[in-house]
């Protein structure tokens, strides 16, 4: 059953002024600060500040809520007492409002098969909890579940994923996700089939392109294995209609952005970014435990973020700006990243780095107790982080699936060096209400963030910019 612990408030005021002064004793929890002058990494205010943004008391902290603004409000309260500066006016919340629609009528899929109309309605054959717009249309195209496949999908066209057993990992999507494909039809799995009513019990959101935003989205529908059968003998190049009736929903979300300006009269022009995001699932359902904490994903992030912020507001002031940033609504499409990227509260090419921060707060195996960095193999900005002091593993996955699926990609896309540090990229309680504060490992997490800070320390005090290598900018390739 859901239930608001009483311990949110506690918790609040434990944060907001004890972690403030508990850097100085970390010492003992963490190995020795490179630098004599810069704070160590204290792992008690990592863990309350995960065990606060994950209590039940902020449900959750869903996309757009009242929840998500409970936890802007701690994030900016806190970068406040740091003595950070609000990047717009007088506030360190950025307000962000999303022109977004809702299907007032349940979407439905259309081809034509010989002389026959093929309907498949949303709730009944297929699933489609979030679209890219209020109608899609492409020609079909056929794809094994291998993401040696990605290469060959026409752009705008729509993808059925061929069934395969064992069924295609979460991890196959996520590479599918870099296709330019308009849709993607995938077999639905085993979890989807089993929450089918409850997922299929609100009408699916469009989101609509904001001013400025340049990123792609392609949208992934789940599919029942009959309905998938008859899309498997429709040939390649059959006409795909997705669609139905809207109606306005916009969104309000925000992000919060806190700047420690630098000591460099030339230096403090540029800004190296720290990010993560704050939202997560919400409540869900009526039965059982139904908060959705988001404790590895994202309040893990969020902490180290704050961590950040402690860190370089008590150490010797950097030469370069800092712009630390916690996003709103990323759960439903980088919503909060892709409007900052849209409209950045300083010129976007004074942004020499964004480095995000997804899942921190549990090891990846085979990382050595590091984090790893997404899509590092594109640009220079790990070797460089590596050469002057950070532990950092390259990014293991094949393709890189993981570049595209965090906030990191807003930036990338405008052609802003942005990466993601992240623990472990699957865990078993990844978007489940299970992702609790106390499952998380705290050791590891500051640990990994005293390992990587090295070469934080010297990017913020060097004049040296990253760079994407030859062929590899986002936003060239786009």
């Amino acid at each position: 059953m859901l239930s608001v612990s009483n311990r949110g408030g506690i918790l609040f005021l434990r944060n907001s002024l004890l972690c403030l002064f508990l850097a100085a004793s970390a010492a003992a929890q963490t190995k020795p600060s490179t630098s004599a002058s810069t704070p160590t990494v204290c792992e008690s205010c990592l863990r309350s500040e995960v065990e606060y943004l994950a209590s039940d008391e902020l449900r959750g902290r869903g996309s757009g809520t009242a929840d998500e603004l409970t936890a802007a409000k701690h994030v900016a309260g806190v970068f406040k007492k740091l003595g950070l500066e609000p990047a717009v006016g007088g506030d360190f919340i950025i307000p962000v409002t999303i022109d977004r629609a809702r299907f007032t009528a349940p979407p439905t899929l259309k081809f034509t098969s010989g002389d026959k109309e093929i309907v498949f309605t949303h709730g009944k054959e297929i699933l489609a909890n979030r679209m890219a717009a209020a109608e899609i249309k492409g020609k079909l195209f056929h794809a094994k579940a291998d993401p040696a496949e990605i290469g060959k999908i026409p752009e705008g066209s729509i993808v059925v994923i061929e069934p395969s057993e064992p069924a295609p990992t979460q991890l196959t999507m996520r590479a599918f996700s870099n296709s330019k494909a308009a849709a993607i039809l995938v077999p639905a799995s085993a979890p989807t089939l089993d929450n089918w009513d409850r997922l299929s019990s609100q009408l699916p959101t469009v989101t609509m392109s904001m001013p400025g935003d340049i990123t792609h989205r392609a949208t992934f529908i789940s599919v029942k294995r009959e309905a998938l059968d008859a899309l498997m003998k429709a040939p390649d190049g059959t006409e795909i209609t997705i669609g139905g009736p809207t109606a306005a929903d916009p969104l309000q979300t925000r992000n919060v952005v806190g700047i420690l300006r630098g000591s460099d009269p030339v230096l403090k022009n540029q800004y190296v970014m720290f990010s993560a995001h704050m939202d997560h699932l919400g409540v869900r359902g009526t039965t059982g435990d139904t908060i959705y904490n988001g404790a590895d994903d994202d309040a893990s992030g969020t902490s180290t973020v704050i961590e950040l912020a402690r860190i370089f507001t008590k150490g010797e002031r950097p030469k370069r700006s800092i712009m630390f940033v916690t996003y709103g609504s990323e759960e439903l499409g980088l919503l909060g990243s892709r409007a900052l990227a849209a409209k950045p509260p300083v010129p976007i090419d004074s942004i020499v780095a964004d480095i995000e921060f997804e899942q921190t707060a549990l090891p990846q195996e085979g990382m050595d107790g590091h984090f790893w960095m997404t899509g590092s193999q594109l640009s220079d900005l790990r070797a460089e982080l590596e050469k002057h002091g950070s532990a950092i593993g390259d990014d293991p996955y094949p393709g890189n699936p993981f570049f595209r699926a965090s906030d990191n990609y807003s930036l990338a896309a405008r052609g802003v060096v942005a990466h993601t540090l992240s623990g472990a990229a699957e865990f078993p309680d990844y978007h489940k209400p299970g992702d609790e504060a106390n499952k998380l490992n705290y050791d590891f997490l500051a640990k990994a963030l005293e390992q990587a800070l090295p070469g934080f320390q010297w990017l913020v005090n060097t004049d040296t910019k990253p760079e994407y290598l030859p062929g590899k900018n986002p936003a060239e390739a786009r």
